[in-house]
């Protein structure tokens, strides 16, 4: 699926409507505005089903990083935590964290789940002897970079008070990127010989779901009365998945 394809099928979708021209730097913006709303949407009912999975899987990337007990720190409410800066200016959305200890006498590993933590969370779980942070129970916070870096994330991981022969080995970060926007130019439209432009990342099944965003966006702009009726008959992909609409509304789709 390329940008001119996804071009090519608005332009017939706009035809049928007797909507106004779409021009190629209107489509660009429109194009990349639909791929940024339709990844946020996908994410969040992520998991959900194999699906809306298979729609954001192009994006789905790891970062692992070491530990040893040095990089352990404590802050003022003696706190232990691990920071971490992802240095990925690709970074959208975190899918998981999972922290892998190691114990130092038999070398034995063990991973667990690195769980969300909220800053209005933060005093009510360290007052929770069941629920605080501890080595194998960790949660993380993210933050901004220390160093000002805007494209930078920071993940605070916190693992709770010491336990003898038990250090922090490693972190595994699986997250969702930023997906890569498309361009078009006049040129890549009107070449004869082949089509140059941009190969979008997602799966080619999703061509109809960009072709329909973009039309939308168009008759949204020109404020086209028939946008009422567009979305009821171009309704390919639902954005909510069916399980989750519930009762009379889920039986009529």
């Amino acid at each position: 699926m390329t940008a001119r394809d996804v071009y090519e099928g608005a332009l017939f979708e706009l035809n049928k409507v007797h909507a106004p021209a779409l021009t190629v730097e209107e489509f660009v913006y429109f194009l990349n505005k639909a791929i940024l709303a339709f990844t946020n949407e996908r994410y969040n009912f992520y998991a959900v089903n194999q699906q809306l999975t298979d729609d954001l899987r192009v994006l789905v990337k790891e970062y692992s990083t070491t530990f040893t007990l040095n990089d352990v720190q404590t802050d003022v409410g003696n706190s232990r935590y691990i920071l971490d800066v992802l240095n990925n200016t690709d970074y959208l959305h975190i899918l998981s964290c999972e922290l892998t200890v190691r114990n130092t006498i038999s070398n034995l590993l063990k991973k667990f789940i690195v769980k969300a933590l909220t800053l209005d969370m933060y005093g009510a779980l360290y007052n929770n002897e069941y629920l605080k942070p501890a080595i194998n129970r960790p949660y993380f916070l993210l933050l901004p970079d220390p160093g000002g870096a805007q494209n930078n994330t920071t993940f605070k991981i916190f693992i709770g008070d010491p336990v003898a022969n038990v250090v922090p080995s490693a972190v595994r970060i699986t997250y969702l990127k930023l997906p890569r926007l498309a361009t078009l130019t006049d040129d890549q439209v009107y070449n004869l010989v082949g089509d140059t432009s941009d190969i979008l990342e997602f799966p080619d099944y999703l061509k109809n779901e960009f072709v329909k965003r973009v039309v939308w966006y168009q008759l949204e702009e020109t404020r086209d009365q028939r946008i009422q009726t567009f979305p009821s008959l171009n309704q390919e992909i639902p954005t909510v998945p069916m399980e989750l609409m519930g009762g009379q509304q889920a039986q009529t789709q």
